[in-house]
C-alpha cells in the first residue's frame, strides 16, 4: 500500500497544482481508483480511514477561503455530497442511522439529501445502509470464524433473524451456506 501511494503522490510536485479544488478532488479519485484496483474488496473501515486522510491533505493544502465549492462548482459540490454520504455511510453502518442526521451533517432537508443519494447511488438511503451492511457482512462470513449471530450484530442487526432475512434476499443463500461455498473456495 505504501508504494501505492508513493507512487501516485509522486506525480504531484508541489501542493500549487491542487490550487483547483477541482484538480484535488480529482487527483484523490485517482488515488483511490488505483487503490481500489489493486485490492478489489476494502473493507467500510478502510475506506472511511483513506477519506479522513485524503480530507487532511485538503484542509492542509487549500485555505478554507480559497474553497470556492459549495457557491461556484455544482459538480463539485456533488462530489464533496457524495464523499461524505459514503464516509457517513461506511462509519456507522453498524448501528441504527437516519437520513436525518445525515440531514444535521450536510446541512440539508432530509427531502433534498433522500432526493442526492437517490441520484448519486440509484437507490434510497435504507438500501445503501443494507447493501454496505451485506458487503460487509459477506467479507466477515468468508475472512473470519465470528459466528453468524455476532456478525449480525457487528453490522448493525439488533436481531438474528432481521440479518437473516436481509442476507437470504441478497444471495438466496443462507449465512451458513455462504460461509461453506466461501471455506471450498479458498
Amino acid at each position: 500500500m505504501y508504494t501505492l501511494l508513493t507512487e501516485s503522490f509522486s506525480k504531484i510536485s508541489s501542493a500549487k497544482q491542487f490550487k483547483a479544488t477541482a484538480k484535488l478532488t480529482e487527483t484523490m479519485e485517482h488515488i483511490l481508483s488505483e487503490f481500489y484496483s489493486v485490492r478489489p474488496f476494502a473493507s467500510a473501515k478502510l475506506k472511511a480511514y483513506f477519506s479522513l486522510f485524503f480530507l487532511e491533505i485538503a484542509e492542509k493544502l487549500i485555505p478554507v477561503e480559497n474553497i470556492n465549492c459549495p457557491s461556484g462548482n455544482p459538480v463539485c459540490e456533488k462530489r464533496v455530497c457524495r464523499a461524505i454520504i459514503e464516509e457517513y455511510i461506511n462509519r456507522n453502518y453498524n448501528r441504527n442511522i437516519s437520513v436525518r442526521e445525515l440531514s444535521n451533517l450536510l446541512f440539508l432537508c432530509e427531502k433534498q439529501v433522500s432526493r442526492v443519494v437517490k441520484k448519486e447511488f440509484g437507490m434510497t438511503f435504507r438500501q445503501l445502509v443494507a447493501k454496505t451492511r451485506y458487503s460487509v457482512a459477506i467479507y466477515l462470513l468468508a475472512n473470519t470464524e465470528l459466528t453468524v449471530a455476532e456478525i449480525a450484530a457487528k453490522v448493525g442487526y439488533n436481531s438474528y433473524n432481521g440479518f437473516y432475512n436481509m442476507f437470504l434476499a441478497n444471495a438466496k443463500i443462507t449465512p451458513e451456506q455462504y460461509r461453506k461455498s466461501a471455506q471450498k473456495k479458498a
